[in-house]
């Protein structure tokens, strides 16, 4: 059962290469997605901070969120998607 209201992450991204290495310089961005309701998708790029790359995001409903993370670097993109719930803590 989903609840409506507003909550603030931190969200930290690792990149990581085939020899377990941490990626720097890549662009990030993600798009947050709801799997149950319509109209409240939104998108946040993220900033590289040392070893990850992070964002603080405002989910505008708790819930399932689908994020489907778009990185960038050089000529190479990979795109990855995951369900997280987001909840008060």
């Amino acid at each position: 059962i989903a609840q409506y209201g507003k909550d603030t992450k931190n969200i930290q991204i690792s990149l990581l290469d085939k020899n377990a290495n941490n990626i720097k310089g890549a662009k990030v961005k993600v798009r947050f997605l709801r799997p149950v309701h319509d109209g409240i998708d939104f998108e946040a790029q993220f900033a590289e901070q040392g070893d990850y790359y992070q964002q603080k995001v405002t989910f505008p409903a708790l819930g399932q969120w689908d994020f489907e993370v778009i990185v960038k670097k050089d000529k190479n993109t990979f795109l990855t998607k995951k369900r997280f719930v987001i909840h008060n803590e």
